[in-house]
């Protein structure tokens, strides 16, 4: 299989009050391994904003905080999405995929930004989503929302 990481100029929008949380957003990268045949066992994937760790799947251990995780039922899947929780305006900006099976590294780049009364997902330069505010929606990604 090709190895790599699908998530550059990626975004996914999240709208509502600023002064509430968004509960949940779900921060799009996909892969594929370049061996099928090891699974996940020399793969290595971590999550960064700004620098920081915020989540990493290495050796079928997960590191991961109380406000993000990645979905380790959807890795095997080439799913290394990351699961954002109590979204706020503080945590608009850009966050990294990256993917490793040694010796090949790859990267993708989501941006998250919160704006006002609506939500809307943008992926890929040709689909938009827009949902009014209290609604849910899924997708190849899976986005809550609590707001009324």
């Amino acid at each position: 299989m090709k190895f790599m990481v699908i998530g550059k100029k990626h975004s996914a929008t999240g709208l509502g009050a600023r002064q509430e949380p968004i509960l949940y957003v779900l921060l799009p990268c996909t892969f594929s391994v370049k061996n099928s045949n090891n699974g996940l066992k020399f793969v290595i994937i971590t999550w960064k904003r700004n620098g920081i760790q915020l989540a990493q799947y290495q050796a079928e251990t997960m590191k991961d905080t109380s406000r993000a995780a990645l979905l380790i039922n959807e890795l095997p899947k080439g799913d290394a999405s990351l699961l954002l929780r109590n979204v706020t305006i503080s945590d608009e900006g850009d966050y990294e995929c990256e993917v490793h099976e040694a010796p090949n590294t790859r990267s993708g780049n989501v941006s998250l930004k919160i704006t006002e009364r609506y939500y809307i997902i943008h992926f890929y330069q040709h689909a938009h989503v827009l949902v009014p505010s209290g609604k849910l929606i899924i997708l190849s990604i899976f986005f809550f929302s609590s707001y009324s």
